[in-house]
C-alpha cells in the first residue's frame, strides 16, 4: 500500500509492506506405482532350447531384461491458505478429495507424505513446490496384507 507522506513539502511516496493474509500454494503430488508383477508364464523369446555335448535338448530360460515401469509423473495442485491457519487439519481433509480427483484414484486418500517421509497433517505444513507422495486406502490394505503374510 502506498500513501503520500506529509512530512516534507514535496510529495513523496512511502511503501508499507504487510504480510499477505492469504497464500496461494502449489505442490506436486504423486502416487507411487506398485512394483510390476512377474508373470509365471514365460514368452517364447525367454524359452530357448539348447543342446548339450551329449545331444540332449534342454529348455533353458534366458533372462530378458524387461523395461521398468515409467516413473510416476507429479501432478500440480494449487490451493489457498491463510498465513496463520488455525484449522489446517480440517482444510487438509477438505483438500484430499481434490487430490483424489487429480490423480484419478478410485479409493480415498488416507495420507500425504512430504519429501522427508513425514506425514502432513495440516495444510500449513506444505512448502511451495515440494513433491508429496499420496497414499490411498488400497496402499494401506496392501501393507496390512504384507505384514500379515510376514507374521505367518
Amino acid at each position: 500500500t502506498t500513501k503520500p507522506s506529509a512530512s516534507s513539502g514535496a510529495e513523496s511516496m512511502t511503501t508499507r509492506l504487510t504480510p499477505a493474509k492469504h497464500q496461494t500454494i502449489t505442490i506436486l503430488i504423486v502416487r507411487l506405482r506398485n512394483p510390476s508383477r512377474v508373470s509365471a508364464a514365460f514368452t517364447a523369446e525367454e524359452l530357448q532350447p539348447e543342446m548339450d555335448a551329449h545331444g540332449n535338448i534342454h529348455v533353458v530360460r534366458k533372462p530378458i531384461r524387461r523395461s521398468e515401469a515409467p516413473a510416476p509423473v507429479p501432478v500440480p495442485i494449487t490451493f489457498k491458505r491463510r498465513a496463520e491457519e488455525p484449522h489446517g487439519e480440517l482444510a487438509l481433509a477438505e483438500l484430499l478429495p481434490d487430490m483424489q480427483a487429480k490423480l484419478a484414484l478410485a479409493v480415498p486418500i488416507t495420507g500425504v507424505f512430504g519429501p522427508d517421509g513425514v506425514r502432513r497433517i495440516s495444510i500449513s505444513e506444505f512448502q511451495a513446490g515440494e513433491t508429496c507422495v499420496v497414499k490411498s486406502a488400497a496402499d494401506s490394505a496392501r501393507e496390512d496384507q504384507r505384514a500379515f503374510n510376514i507374521q505367518r
